[in-house]
C-alpha cells in the first residue's frame, strides 16, 4: 500500500495536506537521462513517475511509466531514448 493511500483511508481528505502526501527524498532525473535508467528506478523505487530537473533543480517535466509503455509500444528501444523526448513538459505543481 502506497503511503497516500493509507492517509486518505485513515484521514479526512478534507484536512489533509500536501506535506501530509508528499515525499522528502524525491528521486530524480535530468532530461539526457535514457528511458531505460529511467525504467530501472522506477521499478527499483515502486514509483509511477520521476520528475526531470536541470543542473539548478528546476523542475523541466515528469516521466512516468505511461510516457515509457508508448515508448515501448512504439517498438523503440528504451536504450535509445532520452527523457527530453518523451518527458512531459507543463506539469501542475503546488506548494
Amino acid at each position: 500500500m502506497r503511503r497516500i493511500e493509507y492517509l486518505v483511508g485513515k484521514r479526512d481528505p478534507q484536512t489533509l495536506k500536501v506535506r501530509d502526501l508528499m515525499e522528502d527524498a524525491v528521486m530524480t532525473c535530468s532530461a539526457q537521462a535514457t528511458a531505460e535508467s529511467v525504467a530501472l528506478k522506477l521499478c527499483d523505487g515502486n514509483f509511477g513517475s520521476i520528475p526531470v530537473i536541470d543542473d539548478e533543480r528546476q523542475l523541466l517535466g515528469l516521466v512516468s511509466e505511461f510516457d515509457l509503455l508508448q515508448v515501448m509500444k512504439q517498438g523503440r528501444e528504451l536504450r535509445d531514448v532520452l527523457v527530453a523526448d518523451i518527458m512531459t513538459c507543463n506539469v501542475d505543481t503546488v506548494t
